[in-house]
């Protein structure tokens, strides 16, 4: 499942690419797109004719120059909207400074201790919720500022499990 945020709108659900067209949120659109060039393609929409080049602007964003205007696009993968939860949206680019339970769950045990150095995928606790073990990694190298719980500790969706110190490697 991904969505595509054109500008501020709001995203929209794509949910199947075939050859006759694309369906977003239910509805399909036919669509031609033929690529013409490196970074050049050919539209054929609603029975009007488009050329556009689209320049990648950052992960996963894309820049989209038609001839009259520009968009701005980003893809949003079903992770990102996972990571975005557990209060990791962004971590490619923004400081994080701590990781929260994604769902509600049992603290099994916890990996980290306070002012270690931790690299990014490291296993930070491991929360069970729904009879799952899920290991909880780190989504940046950082320094440990706090770890909040310990085993057999209760914890809420959102809960702050690891507090991370603001300066970041």
């Amino acid at each position: 499942m991904i969505k595509i945020q054109v500008n501020d709108e709001e995203p929209v659900l794509v949910e199947k690419i075939t050859p006759e067209g694309i369906s977003l949120d239910g509805s399909d659109q036919a669509i031609d797109i033929k690529k013409v060039g490196e970074n050049e393609f050919h539209l054929i929409y609603k029975g009007r004719s488009f050329s556009v080049l689209v320049n990648e602007s950052g992960e996963k964003e894309y820049e989209l120059s038609f001839p009259d205007k520009k968009l701005k696009a980003r893809v949003i993968e079903e992770l990102d909207e996972v990571l975005e939860k557990m209060g990791m949206g962004g971590a490619s680019s923004d400081i994080v400074k701590e990781v929260k339970a994604p769902m509600p769950g049992v603290i099994l045990e916890v990996k980290v201790n306070g002012s270690a150095d931790i690299k990014k995928g490291d296993p930070l606790v491991v929360l069970e919720a729904m009879k799952m073990e899920n290991v909880i990694k780190s989504p940046v190298d950082a320094t440990i500022k706090d770890v909040l719980v310990q085993k057999g500790d209760k914890v809420e969706k959102n809960a702050i499990l690891v507090a991370f110190d603001d300066t970041q490697k």
